[in-house]
């Protein structure tokens, strides 16, 4: 016990305040991060761009390949094996599960690369990207070759459209601004 003489805080007292104050800051810097990409097809995209830059950046981190599922969601799985060997169907868990609003939806998925704003709009269809530990970008073949994919985003009723684009070489992904 201290003697009401002595004043201040003991090394515990100050290291408990540090600690709440640290998940105080995580919180808040979770949240903010989260609602800072904005709403609608833009702030959408946006969130699909971050998660594949994260994705390709876990990838080299932890060298284990990185899946990227496209449908009504957007999810993100990662294997539980090791190394370059393309993973089998079982050797995946989800890591992180995008949902748009009501008023954004992914419509569709291509196999190309579009920087051309000209061209097709919204092809349709679902897909999957995958992220090798080395960072590059692959479809679900997991074909070498691959230039990379388009992914379409856009609102309900079709007045805004995005392309998020991935390049395989890099695994690099873009957003670009549809017609």
């Amino acid at each position: 016990m201290r003697s009401p003489a002595e004043k201040g805080l003991t090394l515990v007292e100050l290291m408990v305040v540090v600690a709440i104050v640290i998940v105080l800051s995580a919180v808040a810097i979770i949240s903010l991060k989260s609602s800072s990409y904005g709403s609608g097809p833009l702030g959408f995209s946006r969130e699909i761009v971050a998660e594949i830059e994260d994705m390709r950046l876990r990838a080299i981190n932890t060298r284990r390949w990185q899946r990227l599922s496209l449908g009504q969601t957007v999810d993100h799985h990662e294997s539980t094996t090791f190394g370059m060997a393309l993973p089998g169907a079982d050797d995946w868990r989800v890591v992180r599960t995008l949902a748009p609003n009501q008023a954004t939806s992914v419509c569709g998925y291509e196999e190309v690369v579009r920087v051309n704003p000209q061209g097709t709009s919204c092809p349709g269809g679902t897909g999957v990207l995958l992220f090798a530990p080395d960072g590059t970008g692959r479809l679900a073949s997991g074909d070498l070759n691959d230039t990379g994919a388009t992914i379409y985003v856009h609102s309900a009723e079709g007045a805004q459209e995005y392309r998020v684009t991935v390049y395989g070489a890099t695994g690099m992904a873009v957003l670009l601004e549809g017609h």
